[in-house]
């Protein structure tokens, strides 16, 4: 019903009531063409409401902090606690040291002092002091994920836990009582970090957590993806942001994922591949 109301949009904010936060939008295609997906043709982000998309666009990065450069973020295969039987991430953590790569060589504009975490140094400890000494303008998590945490290294290093406090684990309730004053860009690609317990407006987890505590846009992803196709993902998400040659993060989503997703005849590859991708809030930029 809406394909007529979309016919040349090249952006499309859904602010999803219950349920409906779990269905994967940009996967969706008219019936006039049900080989085409909306992401085909429209970039697609979310929001909470019309309210809190108003307060996360009225967030700025940090440009400037005391010190030096705004600070970047990325944590990349954690050695996670041994009795969790999580298996390493390779392709995350290459993923992890693609994307510092990028976000070094970036333009004066967007330049970051980039820290990188990986193995038994990506502490959720180490991140947690991170976000509340020096909070960065842009975070990027590529670990394992369930609803509502991240998994991560336990000061042990991945073997032992050191005190009944430390797991690895970081929580959404953590998170949430935070306060990110860089109002940073949030990347959660670990599976299933768009979850959480769903209520009437929408799903209650890490991204929302993130949200509240001060992020202007947050990437999560609603199920398992293979790793190597989320590598390539997003690697290709910040490779297109910081170019400059698309309007917004969402757009950059877009072309990212088409350019994975996409076969040479036209066809696309299964959804579970690239539909799981949601960006949530102020999707204009870096």
């Amino acid at each position: 019903p809406l394909a007529g109301a979309l016919a040349g949009a090249a952006e499309l904010v859904v602010m999803p009531s219950g349920v409906l936060a779990l269905v994967p939008f940009c996967a969706l295609a008219p019936a006039s063409d049900p080989s085409r997906p909306l992401i085909a043709t429209t970039a697609v982000s979310m929001a909470p409401s019309a309210a809190a998309l108003r307060c996360m666009r009225a967030r700025e990065r940090a440009r400037e902090v005391e010190g030096g450069l705004p600070a970047a973020l990325v944590v990349g295969n954690a050695s996670t606690l041994g009795t969790l039987g999580l298996k390493a991430l390779t392709g995350a953590e290459e993923e992890a040291a693609a994307i510092a790569d990028m976000l070094r060589g970036a333009s004066d504009k967007l330049a970051l002092d980039v820290q990188v975490l990986t193995g038994a140094d990506a502490r959720a400890r180490t991140v947690l002091e991170a976000l509340v000494v020096r909070p960065p303008a842009l975070l990027h998590f590529a670990v394992h994920a369930q609803p509502k945490c991240l998994a991560l290294a336990p000061v042990g290093g991945g073997e032992e836990v050191e005190s009944d406090d430390d797991d690895g684990l970081l929580h959404k309730d953590q998170v949430h009582m935070t306060w990110l004053a860089s109002h940073p860009v949030v990347a959660l690609v670990g599976s299933h970090s768009g979850g959480g317990d769903l209520c009437e407006d929408g799903v209650l987890g890490l991204p929302r957590a993130f949200v509240s505590a001060g992020a202007r846009v947050v990437l999560s992803s609603m199920w398992a993806v293979p790793d190597e196709m989320a590598k390539q993902i997003m690697v290709g998400w910040y490779r297109e942001s910081l170019s400059g040659s698309a309007p917004s993060l969402a757009v950059a989503l877009q072309r990212s994922i088409c350019a994975a997703a996409q076969r040479a005849d036209g066809s696309w590859e299964d959804p579970v591949h690239w539909a799981g991708y949601t960006l949530t809030g102020n999707a204009a930029s870096f």
